[in-house]
């Protein structure tokens, strides 16, 4: 069974990366990406665990969290990654991540990644610009038709052009943004990113995934730059 996984993977590789896609993740190690602030990252924080990235491998109790980061930036690019939730696990890909530029290292667009309905059940009630695949606190995804299912292998994608930002799930557009207009900075006025200022408006930064403290998986991430 493991040789047939990895086999798959290796094939997801070769597809995913020929036409100028690019791997963020070699399967077996976190090489390419270190802690937010500037550190190595735990084991017991991050691990890869049969080809997948896990946040809290082993579910054991460790003060506070460390969010992870790509050791390089991008500008313009498309981002592809498989996601897996566990029940009332919460978590999130985020970019334009550029630390020392606002209060906190961290800060930056973020596609969602919880457990809609059982995190509301175990913790508390979300609204509709933090479920799955949102541009989180600003804009809610649209994905009825993008067959979310949880606790099973799910595709984000984020398209970065300039402005233009979008978020895919499952192959499905479940929003889009300028990130320069007016609209947006309306937006921003009413979240809790209102007082940081040139939210959004980096010319590109660091790829993030976010340590909320519970056991997210992530596989096949590859990017592709314009």
């Amino acid at each position: 069974m493991k040789r047939l996984f990895g086999l798959a993977i290796a094939v997801f590789a070769a597809v995913s990366c020929s036409g100028g896609w690019q791997p963020l993740f070699d399967g077996k190690t976190l090489e390419g990406w270190r802690g937010v602030d500037g550190e190595d990252v735990p084991a017991s924080y991050w691990n890869v665990v049969d080809g997948t990235i896990v946040s809290h491998p082993t579910l054991e109790e460790v003060p506070g969290t460390k969010d992870i980061i790509t050791e390089k930036t991008f500008r313009d690019f498309m981002l592809k990654v498989q996601f897996r939730l566990e029940e009332g696990s919460n978590g999130g890909i985020k970019y334009f991540i550029n630390p020392g530029k606002l209060s906190s290292p961290s800060i930056g667009f973020e596609y969602q990644l919880i457990d809609d309905a059982g995190f509301g059940k175990m913790y508390f009630k979300i609204n509709n610009v933090q479920t799955t695949a949102s541009l989180y606190d600003l804009l809610s995804a649209n994905k009825m038709k993008a067959d979310f299912k949880p606790y099973e292998w799910n595709e984000a994608m984020i398209s970065v052009k300039g402005g233009k930002v979008e978020h895919w799930l499952n192959g499905v557009k479940v929003l889009e943004i300028d990130r320069f207009s007016e609209s947006f900075d309306r937006l921003v006025v009413n979240s809790k990113f209102s007082e940081e200022k040139g939210f959004g408006k980096f010319d590109g930064g660091h790829i993030l995934l976010q340590d909320h403290g519970s056991r997210v998986h992530y596989r096949n991430i590859v990017i592709k730059e314009f």
